[in-house]
């Protein structure tokens, strides 16, 4: 039984698509916005608008827009993957659990230490809450994307029929979110609306389809350079403009939750999908090397900075810098985050990369 296990994993047939650096930097920078989001709520400075306002900072200052970019990413990435393939399925699960797991496994042990309430029994509620509900922590969005793994079957069955099916289920879903606004009172849901919107897959799903359908739609949209910036711009006056009518802690009006995911979701898909197509001279600078590492570490830097992101500033603010200011928030934020550059370094390499060793090839 040991021998047959032990050659299961020996080979390294594990390589499912072709590199890509651009999607290393993506990954960087929505690792970025998130950990500057949490660094500037030192003050409430993540709520802070000023009236001299650069809009695009808006996108830091309501940096959870990095986790929607992360799962629309998963969702480019894997119609990448599968795209004229078949998938074996079991292999692929088998993946994403040594992708996703082990550093997973490390970081609630660490939780529960902290809260003393370790023990094996609570370890294994903790660690199998997340398959149907949600990890606790920064984990939640781990929960959110395994939500996603459990639909790709019936995805992939429906756009390997006709690749605009994926318009079909956006649209659905689009109307799901709708039929439960509208009836979030007679169905007694506990939270607000905005809760299922962003920690649930009922509001993700749209990003991870609309990913998915940038990739299939990507020779077409590699070409619009000028419409992109047009989008940018557009995109980052929105933001400004979420963010100026109370953003994502006081929002006035819930009904923007029903819409804002697929916004963000076009938005990004259309990015990725730009960005990964076309071949840059930047992409052969050490720049672009070390936003690649950042990028590959990010899964690391994401999970950990929770236990630091929090205190940092007020360490900061304590013994070297007064921070009174939305501005200087901003530009420490990205000096605390090459320590954690370090931290995810040092975590990719002793936790996860052994386990990636062992995955194996699933689409033929």
């Amino acid at each position: 039984m040991l021998l047959k296990i032990k050659k299961f994993f020996s080979k390294k047939n594990y390589i499912n698509t072709k590199y890509s650096p651009q999607l290393d930097h993506i990954r960087a920078i929505a690792a970025f916005l998130v950990f500057t989001w949490h660094f500037i709520t030192f003050n409430d400075f993540h709520r802070t608008t000023p009236d001299t306002f650069f809009f695009p900072i808006s996108i830091l200052t309501e940096g959870h827009t990095g986790v929607v970019l992360f799962m629309t990413l998963s969702g480019y990435l894997f119609s990448k993957v599968f795209e004229d393939k078949k998938v074996i399925f079991k292999y692929f699960y088998l993946n994403r659990l040594l992708r996703l797991i082990p550093l997973l496994i490390i970081i609630i042990i660490v939780n529960l230490i902290l809260e003393n309430e370790f023990g094996f029994v609570n370890f294994l509620k903790k660690l199998s809450r997340g398959f149907y509900q949600n990890w606790d922590y920064g984990a939640w969005s781990v929960s959110v994307e395994f939500k996603y793994y459990y639909f790709i079957p019936l995805i992939l069955y429906f756009l390997n029929q006709d690749k605009k099916n994926l318009f079909l289920l956006i649209f659905f879903s689009i109307i799901f979110n709708i039929f439960l606004y509208l009836n979030k009172d007679a169905i007694n849901l506990i939270n607000d609306f905005q809760y299922y919107a962003y920690y649930s897959i009922i509001g993700h799903l749209n990003e991870f389809l609309i990913g998915m359908l940038s990739y299939r739609y990507r020779h077409y949209l590699k070409n619009y350079k000028k419409s992109l910036l047009l989008s940018t711009i557009l995109f980052l006056f929105f933001y400004n403009y979420f963010e100026k009518k109370g953003g994502f802690y006081d929002t006035p009006d819930q009904k923007i939750w029903i819409i804002l995911p697929t916004i963000q979701g076009f938005y990004y898909a259309f990015l990725i999908s730009f960005y990964d197509n076309n071949n840059f001279n930047f992409l052969r600078t050490k720049i672009s090397n070390m936003l690649s590492k950042v990028g590959v570490y990010s899964y690391s830097i994401y999970l950990w900075h929770f236990f630091f992101v929090f205190s940092m500033p007020k360490l900061i603010n304590d013994y070297f810098i007064k921070i009174d200011n939305l501005y200087t928030a901003l530009v420490l934020s990205f000096f605390s985050f090459i320590p954690m550059i370090l931290l995810g370094a040092i975590s990719y390499n002793v936790i996860e990369k052994p386990f990636l060793k062992l995955r194996k090839k699933y689409v033929f």
